[in-house]
């Protein structure tokens, strides 16, 4: 455990290396970004270390709809083997914990909460509240550079002299990709097309081409491969939600 949170430490030292990710060069409302894909509920293995209560896990968990809690019970699974915890309250107990703590890189940690809401029904019976959360890296991957050398990539690959008036206002157009195990762009596909061929070819040949990334990576060391896109248009698109789009820290 001294171990885990000693890694966390450097995991938020090194935040400010996770804006590489990041390059918006804008002209009007049309931008080219990198962000994480992740569709999941998730937590960051170093935040593990800080874990107390259900709400710590997840976030939106609401407390207020519980009148009385029944039963919690968390599996996690270590070494392969699923392992089941009980506890009868919302602030998890030691051994539930001790199990989160040990739980496999990748994996999920599924709660179960057993409880009677919190409400006027006559006959108010008990209720079953579900969540699964997966361990993310410690480090998500990484392109190797700065913001302004990312920028600097994008142009030499032709992205800034795409013509603006290709996109429309409202408008996103996504080139989805795999940074995998190694920190080699995999699986370059258009996910969402600017609706011209030329156009989504640049994007394309500009991810197919990218350098080697700094691959994710868990608290011992083994890499894992995540899901990202390139986006280019307007951000204040509704295909920011399908995308599954996450904010990468200190991205504005």
């Amino acid at each position: 455990m001294k171990y885990l949170a000693l890694v966390y430490f450097f995991f938020l030292y090194a935040q400010a290396d996770v804006d590489l990710l990041s390059s918006k060069v804008t002209n009007d409302f049309v931008s080219y970004e990198l962000h994480r894909v992740n569709p999941k509920m998730t937590i960051n293995q170093g935040a593990l270390t800080t874990v107390k209560t259900i709400s710590d896990l997840h976030p939106q968990h609401k407390s207020e709809w519980i009148r009385e809690v029944l039963d919690v019970t968390v599996t996690v699974q270590i070494n392969g083997q699923d392992k089941l915890l009980h506890g009868n309250s919302e602030l998890l107990n030691q051994a539930q914990l001790d199990a989160i703590l040990a739980a496999d890189n990748a994996s999920d940690i599924n709660i179960k909460i057993s409880y009677i809401p919190e409400n006027n029904l006559k006959n108010n019976t008990a209720q079953l509240m579900e969540y699964d959360i997966t361990i993310d890296p410690m480090i998500d991957a990484q392109y190797p550079g700065t913001p302004e050398e990312l920028k600097a990539y994008l142009s030499e690959q032709g992205v800034m002299d795409i013509p603006t008036d290709i996109f429309r206002e409202h408008g996103l157009s996504a080139m989805a990709f795999t940074v995998d195990e190694s920190g080699h762009i995999t699986d370059v596909k258009v996910q969402n097309t600017t609706d011209d061929e030329a156009t989504d070819a640049i994007l394309i040949e500009a991810v197919c081409n990218m350098p080697k990334w700094k691959a994710a990576q868990y608290a011992d060391g083994e890499t894992v491969a995540q899901n990202f896109v390139l986006t280019a248009g307007d951000m204040r698109s509704c295909m920011v939600n399908v995308l599954n789009i996450r904010k990468l820290p200190k991205e504005q």
